[in-house]
């Protein structure tokens, strides 16, 4: 009789026990929901799909030619995957200490998603491989690596409609985006990287500066970069916009 009691007490304290975790799990599956929304769930999937598209783009291009060229766009699409990657960890982060230092290595990796945009530049007649081929190939790269962006941008979006409310949250978007256009001028043109503002800060921030202070003798940059920040604000909004419009977030209180 005693065992039996001993044995009715460890069931109930583990009835208890997987109850409350139950509970805990439901409450981080709602918050979950609030941070992604089923438009926003869909636009994930969207990116992915794309994503898969490219790579057995690639692979059919290889088989095909028996050349690796344009490795480059595999290799850049992976880089466009590392903003996407450090925004779902930071729509996680509840505390803002913890979010800034997320929120700036997302910024400086950012510009790669619509970077892809740029590498349009490298469609021309090929001898080993179709015309209407690579305009696909190099399509599906330039609109993934942009969906990529829009998505990413989205989550930290939503996060800063939680904290700072809708007008703070755009203006700190389009900035954002300013600066990314930025950042993709620097890629394409001076051909800086993301990580050369850790390992060559003086070079490249005496570039920068030079670039700034010298205007005429880098007119691009004063029409490209603008240019290239209209067209991304415009895109943003007519591939986010509804998913904005459509989903208010929940209510955040950071810590």
């Amino acid at each position: 009789m005693t065992h039996f009691i001993d044995f009715s007490r460890k069931f109930h304290n583990l009835f208890i026990v997987t109850r409350q975790s139950l509970q805990i799990s439901n409450h981080s599956f709602m918050n979950l929901k609030s941070l992604f929304p089923r438009e926003a769930a869909r636009l994930f999937a969207l990116v992915i799909l794309s994503g898969v598209w490219c790579v057995l783009l690639w692979f059919l291009r290889a088989w095909r030619t028996d050349s690796s060229q344009y490795f480059f766009f595999v290799y850049n699409l992976a880089l466009a995957f590392i903003p996407l990657a450090l925004s779902l960890v930071a729509v996680r982060i509840q505390n803002r200490k913890l979010f800034v230092p997320v929120m700036i290595l997302w910024l400086l990796f950012f510009p790669n998603a619509p970077y892809l945009l740029t590498d349009l530049i490298h469609l021309r007649p090929k001898t080993d491989a179709p015309f209407w081929f690579d305009w696909i190939f190099m399509i599906s790269y330039a609109g993934t690596g942009f969906l990529m962006g829009c998505y990413s941008l989205l989550l930290i979006h939503r996060r800063l409609i939680q904290w700072f409310g809708t007008l703070k949250a755009w203006v700190a978007v389009i900035g954002i985006l300013c600066l990314s256009s930025f950042g993709i001028y620097l890629g394409r043109f001076p051909r800086w990287n993301s990580w050369d503002i850790a390992t060559r800060p003086g070079d490249f921030f005496m570039d920068v500066f030079t670039r700034f202070t010298a205007p005429l003798e880098h007119p691009i940059l004063f029409t490209y970069t603008p240019s290239l920040a209209f067209l991304l604000i415009i895109g943003y909004l007519a591939v986010a916009g509804g998913w904005l419009r459509d989903s208010v977030p929940v209510k955040c209180e950071a810590r």
